[in-house]
């Protein structure tokens, strides 16, 4: 269930950048370098709020299939070590 959560929006996220809209089909690797793509998380914090941080690292690529949608992947790589929620405290307790 957690990687739906991760991958649908990441698709989604994907399939919109400028970048791929001029050429549909093919393999294509993340941009991390470009900031084209990141990778967000929110947690409940005590059942009030959102808190929001990111993953510094991460790889991976995304294949279209243009003839066969539904053939389409996505494969991502995230080194949770790399977790940043912009509190060091509470990246310490994330990461155990």
């Amino acid at each position: 269930m957690l990687k739906h959560r991760i991958l649908i929006p990441l698709l989604a996220v994907l399939l919109s950048t400028p970048a791929f809209a001029d050429k549909p089909g093919g393999t294509y690797q993340f941009d991390t370098e470009g900031q084209h793509q990141f990778i967000l998380f929110k947690i409940s914090h005590l059942g009030y709020s959102w808190l929001y941080g990111n993953f510094n690292e991460f790889t991976g690529s995304f294949t279209v299939d243009e003839d066969n949608p539904e053939n389409s992947k996505v494969r991502a790589e995230i080194k949770t070590a790399s977790l940043d929620s912009n509190h060091a405290e509470r990246d310490k307790h994330l990461r155990s």
